[in-house]
């Protein structure tokens, strides 16, 4: 009794320990990966990250188990290869779809763009410009999805009517 007693605990304490260490869920590249974000799905997690692409940095995203283990394959939420797209945020909603957002090289600064991906990863459409106001650079973006599945997204504008930078935000 003793004996099962002190093997549950060791057990315990190595699931601990295991999971402090955390697991990677990267490609083994060596790219260089950094700013990840995640959000709750019903069965899992989605993360993003940006890390170096052929032409700049661009935005992955990988879909997570319960136990923070991937289980879909590395994918792109960018469709735009030139210059760098990075500093990504995800939003999930309850039925498991979610939106990234990210800033990105756009010609006249940083602009910000987003993508909308279903439950399975799959893309609901292209990648799309968030900001209207175009001059200057748009940074720093963050997303959040109400209850009923609609998304606001916030940002820090230069230039926009003022001489310092201001956060500005659009559904």
């Amino acid at each position: 009794m003793r004996r099962t007693l002190a093997m549950a605990a060791a057990a315990a304490m190595y699931t601990a320990i295991a999971a402090a260490a955390g697991v990677r869920i990267g490609d083994e590249d060596g790219g260089n990966d950094s700013y990840p974000a995640v959000c709750r799905q019903p069965a899992g997690f989605v993360a993003a990250w940006e890390t170096d692409g052929e032409d700049g940095r661009e935005v992955i995203v990988r879909q997570l188990n319960e136990n923070g283990r991937a289980f879909r394959g590395l994918f792109r939420a960018n469709q735009q290869n030139a210059g760098d797209q990075q500093l990504p945020d995800v939003a999930c909603r309850d039925d498991g779809s979610f939106l990234v957002v990210w800033e990105a090289e756009d010609g006249d600064g940083l602009g910000i763009y987003a993508r909308d991906f279903a439950a399975d990863g799959t893309p609901n459409g292209d990648e799309f410009r968030v900001n209207t106001y175009t001059v200057d650079n748009q940074r720093l973006p963050r997303v959040c999805i109400d209850d009923s599945g609609r998304a606001v997204a916030v940002w820090q504008s230069y230039g926009q009517g003022a001489e310092h930078p201001r956060v500005f935000g659009q559904r």
